[in-house]
């Protein structure tokens, strides 16, 4: 699929969309996201040195596509929504700083391990992927790496969620790191919210905030609460509303398949 435009249901999260607009069918009103944290505020230093970004070689060359979590030796978290449909060859990871124009490390990916389930038996599920780089992740300065939940954050927690993109859906990418805290929603509340459109499975988990929303280009990103990956950035609401106490923010569920993701880890 790799991260297509959806115009229908739920919102992709990546921006592939730059390089094919291939449209596919999703339930009304949700699709994936991806772009600028809608609401959110400029990064400071030394906030999220585990963010990366993860870049496609299109029709324009390298660009911003979606983001990922530094973790492990070697290794980048991120949704297998962002992966799908590509190669090693035509993705590549970048980090390092808050500058998305200006991030310090280029490293080359030698395997992706998307998970096999992804977005079956129901739409967005399993949106899971670890990305294996050729070299050590040198920690230091303005780069970190950043441990996996091994329990799920309860009903109410905060969450810390950084990425790149765009204010509004459509909008153009900004170049600082954007930051903004979602509170934890419970399973229950976020079916009832896409009753009739999604299945909120236990491998996905929800967030709100009357102000803000993920957006197109944050997909795969972090979502952190505890000091630890919580979430990786998958679908919501099409449009980006800002208000997501109604149409809330959808996750891959960390905790939930972290032995998964650490057996793929290096």
């Amino acid at each position: 699929m790799k991260c297509s435009l959806v115009l229908s249901v739920v919102l992709v999260l990546c921006l592939s969309a730059v390089q094919s607009a291939k449209l596919v069918k999703r339930s009304a009103g949700v699709g994936f996201t991806g772009g600028r944290i809608v609401g959110g505020r400029d990064a400071t230093e030394g906030q999220a040195p585990w963010q990366a970004s993860l870049l496609v070689n299109g029709w324009f060359g390298w660009s911003h596509n979606c983001g990922g979590t530094l973790t492990g030796k070697r290794s980048v978290v991120t949704a297998a929504h962002c992966t799908e449909g590509y190669t090693k060859d035509t993705l590549k990871i970048q980090y390092g700083g808050l500058d998305r124009t200006a991030l310090t490390y280029d490293n080359p990916i030698v395997q992706i391990n998307e998970h096999d389930q992804w977005n079956k038996p129901s739409q967005f599920d399993y949106d899971y992927a670890v990305i294996n780089l050729e070299r050590d992740i040198e920690v230091g300065g303005n780069v970190g790496t950043l441990e996996l939940a091994q329990t799920e954050p309860k009903t109410g927690d905060k969450a810390d969620l950084t990425g790149w993109g765009a204010t509004s859906y459509g909008g153009a990418l900004p170049v600082p790191l954007q930051y903004v805290q979602f509170e934890i929603l419970s399973q229950a509340e976020c079916n009832t919210q896409y009753a009739g459109q999604i299945e909120v499975t236990p491998r996905m988990i929800c967030t709100r905030n009357p102000t803000a929303s993920v957006c197109g280009g944050d997909s795969g990103g972090p979502l952190v609460s505890g000091g630890k990956l919580v979430g990786i950035v998958s679908w919501g609401r099409s449009g980006c509303p800002a208000d997501t106490q109604t149409s809330p923010n959808a996750y891959a569920n960390v905790a939930n398949l972290v032995d998964w993701l650490q057996q793929r880890i290096v």
